[in-house]
């Protein structure tokens, strides 16, 4: 089955595997927009795996765990990913710094199949590391 997937297929996988790691990082912090919390587990559901750069403008980020942090889905989904608030509350959890390497960088990727199978493997792997932790 896996010989015939496209990279598109891939992507999907690796990209599920990227956002349940996030979620699962970030469980006990608040969204990254809003502040809110709740009593949901940070698995799915309420919390969605936010990207401060979208996947759709910068897909070379997609993987990149600075760009990518727990936020509820009203931000995310029907708030574009509030993202004036979401800048505020990331220099705060990684510095200006990072924040501006992360609106500089604009490198042109492309995500091949070896490359997004490889990324499904480190972040299924971190993932169940984590939770043995």
């Amino acid at each position: 089955k896996e010989s015939v997937k496209t990279a598109s297929e891939w992507r999907v996988e690796a990209q599920t595997a990227f956002n349940a790691y996030i979620r699962y990082r970030d469980r006990g912090q608040p969204c990254i927009s809003c502040n809110a919390s709740g009593d949901h587990d940070g698995l799915g559901g309420y919390w969605d795996a936010g990207h401060y750069r979208s996947r759709g403008a910068a897909k070379h980020l997609s993987f990149h765990q600075h760009n990518c942090h727990k936020q509820c889905h009203k931000c995310n989904r029907y708030l574009s990913g509030n993202v004036v608030e979401y800048r505020i509350r990331l220099i705060d959890r990684i510095g200006l710094d990072k924040v501006e390497a992360l609106e500089c960088n604009n490198d042109t990727v492309k995500h091949d199949i070896t490359y997004l199978r490889r990324i499904k493997q480190i972040f299924k792997a971190k993932l169940k590391a984590k939770k043995k932790q």
